[in-house]
Order: structure tokens, then C-alpha cells, then sequence
């Protein structure tokens, strides 16, 4: 087990002209994302910078890069694009579509509980419908379809994601936030190829 480790993050935001942010952060802390990475006491230090890019009022794209260099000696990047589109505005639904591009990239294949191929890629279709059920009750969705494909299974196969939240009391002193979601034959951080999550949330405002 590695010894104390003092965690710390730095950033800054930019927006050098309308329409345009751009972010960049260093961090260094314990790697957590497995009982084993914990346990062999790996940690991290990464950089990450991005772009968000509005061309139109109802476009956006999302280029986020992230360079890892981790403390068993290897280095991960990561690059992922998500361009999205404004389809339609009305009084019951909000719903935009879009796109993702994932790739993932390591110097080297350790067996110390994180995902770490030469190579992984992942390419899915998207939709972000928002559904209005009254003025305090709404219901935002991610939906995610796509074909992905490492260096152990050279063909692509199908894997995506689907996640939501319902807002109870949008416009009162108290909100109640549900949320949960469910990754299905997509790689995860550990490797894993399915992940559940679900949490609820009680918000007072002042």
C-alpha cells in the first residue's frame, strides 16, 4: 500500500469569445476505481482540457480530452466528441439529439483492476428528451445506442447506456431529485461490461 497521499485539483475556465468555453484542470490523487486499484494503492495524475462550443443557438459540441499518468508506470488518453442538436422545443417535450466518439488508449496492459487496452473505441447515436409532466414534475432522459470494439474482440459489437432523473417540485422550496441508469455491454473504468446505478436527492432553497 502506497503511502499518504495528498489529493488536489486545480482549473481554470476561459471564454474567449461568445459561444465558446474552454476548461482545463490538473489533478492528483489516489486511483479510485476498483477494490484492487485501492488496494494496490495506485494513484494518478491527470490533465484535461474542454471545449465547449456553441456555433448556433441550438447546436452545441463537446471535445474533451484527459492525459493520465499512473503510479505502476503506465499512461492512459482519453478523447471523446459529442456533438448535439436542439430538434424541438415544445410545451410538453424538450428533446435533443446527438452523437458520441469515445476512444481510449494505454502503453501498457496491467492486471491492476482498471480497463486498460491498447485501444477501445465507441461510436453511438444519442437522444436527451426532457418530458414536461406539470409545472413542478419533470422527467430528463439519456439514451445511448452504439457499437464498440477493443483489442481482445476486434469486431464491433452493439453496447450503450440509458439513464434518467425526475424533479419533484421544480419551482418549490423543496425539490425531491430521482435518479438511476444502466450501462448494458459497454466498457466501464474497471472493465466490466454492465453497471446500475440509483440515488435520490432532497434540496431545500433559500
Amino acid at each position: 500500500m502506497a503511502g499518504d497521499q495528498t489529493a488536489y485539483a486545480v482549473g481554470a475556465d476561459l471564454t474567449p469569445a461568445d459561444g465558446v468555453k474552454l476548461s482545463l484542470e490538473r489533478n492528483s490523487g489516489y486511483f479510485v476505481v476498483s477494490p484492487r486499484t485501492i488496494g494496490l494503492g495506485l494513484t494518478q495524475t491527470s490533465h484535461r482540457a474542454q471545449l465547449d462550443w456553441s456555433p448556433t443557438f441550438s447546436s452545441q459540441i463537446v471535445v474533451d480530452a484527459v492525459q493520465q499518468t499512473l503510479s505502476d508506470g503506465n499512461r492512459r488518453w482519453e478523447l471523446t466528441i459529442s456533438p448535439r442538436h436542439s430538434v424541438a422545443r415544445t410545451e410538453r417535450l424538450n428533446l435533443d439529439l446527438g452523437a458520441t466518439v469515445f476512444r481510449l488508449g494505454t502503453t501498457t496492459n496491467y492486471n491492476n483492476g482498471y480497463f486498460d487496452p491498447r485501444r477501445y473505441e465507441y461510436y453511438a447515436g444519442s437522444a436527451y428528451p426532457y418530458l414536461k409532466v406539470s409545472e413542478s414534475i419533470g422527467v430528463g432522459l439519456s439514451l445511448a445506442l452504439g457499437v464498440q470494439r477493443d483489442d481482445f474482440s476486434p469486431s464491433f459489437r452493439l453496447g450503450g447506456n440509458a439513464m434518467g432523473e425526475a424533479t419533484f417540485g421544480i419551482y418549490n422550496a423543496w425539490v425531491l431529485k430521482i435518479n438511476g441508469g444502466e450501462m448494458f455491454n459497454q466498457r466501464m473504468g474497471t472493465g466490466a461490461f454492465r453497471g446500475y446505478g440509483a440515488g435520490v436527492s432532497l434540496i431545500r432553497r433559500f
